[in-house]
Parts: C-alpha cells; structure tokens; sequence
C-alpha cells in the first residue's frame, strides 16, 4: 500500500478511536451526572422528611463518635442547639436526667459495639422542665459487614408516661377502694351474723320454749294437735340450725374462735359433705405470724376455689395443702377435674377468679392458676409474711 494511502488509514482509525473515547467519556459523565442528580435527589427528599417530622432523626459514625447528622425537632425537644451537639459529641449525656446516667451511658456503650439500642429516660431541658425520651437505634453495615453507620430516632414519649403514672395511680386507689370494700363486707358479715346469733336464735329459742310448754298445758289435745305443736318443734329446731349455718358462714366463726388450720378442717369436711367429692389436705401447718386479714383472705379463695370447682371443674377428688415458711405461706388447692382453660382465665365476667385476685392483691399475695386439659386445675396463693421480731434477751 502507499504510504499515504497508510497513513490517511492510520489517521482515520485514531479519530475512530478518540471518537469512541469521546462517546464513552460523554456517556460516563452523563451517567456520573445522573448518579449525583439522583443522590441529590434523595438527599433532599431525605432532609425534607427529617426536618419535618416531630421526632429527632440522628446519624452517628461508630468509630470516628462523630455525629453526622442531627435533625432540627432535636433543638425543639432537648431545648438545646444541635451546633453545641455537633462540636462535642460527647455532652449527649450531659441532659440526661442524674438518675438515669449510668443506665443510659451502659446502653450507649453497648450501642457502640453492636448498633441497637432501645432506652426511655428522663432529659432536663435548660428551662428545668422534665420531658421523657425513647430512643432507638439500628445498624447500618457496609459491604464487608462491619458496622459502618448508626441510624436512630429519639421521640418526646412524655405525654405517654404522664399517662400511663394517672394509670398506675387509678389502679393503686381502686385496689384500695376493693381492700375497703372487703374489709367493710367482712366486718358487715360479722355484725349480721352476731345479730341473726343474738337476736334470732334467742326469739327462736324462745319460741321453742312456748312450744314444750303448750305441750305441758295442753294435756288433753288430740292427736292432731301433738302432732302440729311436732311438726311445729321441727320447723323451729331447723330454722335455728339454718340461721346457725348462715352465721357461721357469714362470720367465720370459726376462723375467728379457732384459728386457720382448724377453719380449713371444718370447711373441707363440710365441702366434701355438701359435694360428695372427696377433699384431702395432704398439709396443714400451723401459722403464727399472720394477721386476721390475711387469714380472712386465705380462707375466703379456699371457700371460692372450692366453690368454682363444684360448678365448673367436673371433678371427682381435690386436695389442698398450706405450707408456712419462714417469710410466706403456700396455699395449693388442686383438682383431677378438666382444666380450666386459657380462655376461662382471661375472661372479663369470670367472677369468682376475679374474687381469687381481689382478694389476694388486697394482702399482697401472688396467684397462679394452672390448668392441664382432662387433668385437672391447680391454684396456688403465696402469702408473704412479716419477720417476726427476734425474742428480747
């Protein structure tokens, strides 16, 4: 070939390969171009949601204790500039309410290490108002794995605590309001009971008297006569044992008279009576240091746990223990019946469950009923006792 003929070749090939340079360097900064526009794009979009939200949006780098990113509702809800955050990284605790600072810096460095975090905690603004915070964190990794970014968002829950502290206060005066309740109930049951004994039994008693001397002074009544002043005797004599039986109920007497271990004895053998289901204390100890309310509440679950199980249990056998130690006392009632089920124990009408709790919160007690399908239910009460006091030398 000629030799200018090669070269014009030669030239033409390279103008051939700086224009596909060209093109490829033209399409490499369009679509560098494109990138940055659309991370822009996002960034924006980004900025726009974490400046307009009411919680703190935060961005955090682990390994520098940089922080990289604090949105402005921080300045709103610590009362407090987030350039003064951006500086010194390290006053983030310096808000933070003086008895939730250990707890917090603990969780702070562990979040460090792992990049989760989920805390509440008090914050004292400059103003010295007292907000409460939640702030939770979630790790961002790269593509080797390692924790390179912290993401988290702090709320003002303040408004929820406040909330939640009226609940807890509503719930105090109403179990206060049902300790009254009960006590009143109970010392009301003893009044009517002395009464019905009293007051009753005495006009009953008399009665009975009329009626042995009309008998005597009636020597020459018929036979139909004797045998009314009879059946008249006998309707006295059971009403005075009816209103015995509905005293002794009402005032537990007793629990009153002999003590809880006897009051449990004579109840089981009147249950198993009434119900003809066998009823065994495997255990009965002997309690001397508790008070009379938390006797009366004992016995009142026993009578309602037995009671629940003559109507609901379907069983054949119960067994009941009470084992005193040194700082509480086990109240075990267990039945072979069908077992109560998870529904039964969570449902709003079940009343006589809700008496078991009742009274059993009233003197600080912690009930746990357990129920085996086709096996039976098994409740237990733990009464916590006071220490008695150490003999005086």
């Amino acid at each position: 070939m000629h030799p200018g003929k090669e070269l014009t070749a030669s030239l033409k090939e390279i103008a051939a390969l700086k224009a596909e340079r060209d093109e490829r360097a033209a399409a490499a900064k369009t679509d560098h171009l494109r990138v940055e526009t659309a991370l822009r794009g996002s960034e924006e979009r980004f900025r726009e949601l974490a400046e307009n939200i009411n919680e703190v949006f935060w961005i955090t780098d682990p390994l520098k204790l940089e922080i990289l990113y604090l949105s402005p509702a921080y300045e709103r809800i610590w009362g407090r500039s987030r350039e003064s955050l951006y500086l010194a990284p390290e006053t983030c605790l310096d808000a933070v309410h003086p008895e939730d600072v250990e707890r917090v810096q603990r969780a702070e460095e562990d979040r460090r290490v792992t990049g989760t975090y989920d805390e509440e905690y008090r914050i004292v603004r400059l103003d010295g108002s007292i907000r409460w915070i939640r702030n939770r964190a979630f790790p961002v990794r790269n593509a080797a794995g390692e924790l390179s970014r912290i993401v988290g968002v702090a709320e003002d829950v303040t408004e929820r605590k406040h909330a939640e502290l009226e609940l807890r206060t509503v719930e105090q005066q109403l179990r206060a309001l049902v300790g009254r309740l009960h006590t009143v109930r109970e010392e009301e049951a003893r009044r009517i009971a002395r009464e019905l004994h009293d007051d009753l039994g005495q006009e009953l008693t008399a009665l009975n008297m009329e009626l042995a001397d009309l008998g005597i002074k009636l020597p020459n009544a018929t036979a139909k006569q004797r045998e009314q002043i009879a059946r008249m005797h006998a309707i006295v004599n059971h009403t005075v044992e009816v209103v015995q039986n509905i005293a002794s109920e009402l005032r537990l007497g007793q629990l009153d008279v002999l003590g809880l271990t006897a009051a449990i004895e004579w109840h089981v053998m009147e249950f198993s009576e009434r119900s003809s289901i066998p009823c065994r204390v495997t255990r009965l100890d002997e309690v001397v240091n508790m008070s009379d309310v938390q006797k009366t509440a004992v016995f009142r679950i026993l009578q309602e746990a037995l009671t629940n199980i003559v109507r609901h249990a379907v069983a054949t056998e119960v067994e009941i223990s009470l084992h005193a130690e040194a700082h509480q006392v086990v109240l075990r009632v267990s039945d072979n019946g069908r077992g109560i089920t998870s529904a039964e124990l969570n449902r709003e009408n079940a009343i006589g469950l809700l008496g078991i709790r009742e009274r059993a919160q009233m003197v600080g007690a912690v009930v746990t009923i357990t129920g085996i399908p086709g096996k039976g239910t098994i409740i237990t009460v733990t009464v916590p006792l006071k220490p008695t006091a150490p003999p005086s030398t």
